[in-house]
């Protein structure tokens, strides 16, 4: 966070077609498919988004979740209300 590569989260909202966004106050992430200089700065999470173990284990034993990609975001939750250990986004 203080190396200046994590940027604020936002929640997307889409509403008749257009998307805005809502702010979400103290916490800030990165994700590690966008960006080099986050895979340099965090080398074993940049291992862990290479790796297609869990990927591929889920697509075997869960075939209906048609599994074709995944991403990796480093998350600084600064307090103060702001924070969710682990969530997980589907397109």
């Amino acid at each position: 966070h203080r190396a200046g590569q994590m940027h604020l989260n936002h929640t997307h909202l889409v509403r008749g077609g257009v998307t805005s966004l809502a702010p979400k106050a103290h916490i800030h992430e990165a994700e590690l498919t966008l960006d080099p200089r986050v895979q340099q700065l965090a080398p074993l999470c940049s291992h862990l988004h290479r790796d297609r173990s869990l990927a591929t284990m889920l697509s075997l034993y869960t075939p209906q979740l048609q599994l074709d990609s995944q991403a990796i975001k480093l998350q600084f939750n600064g307090g103060q209300g702001g924070c969710f250990p682990m969530h997980f986004d589907s397109d």
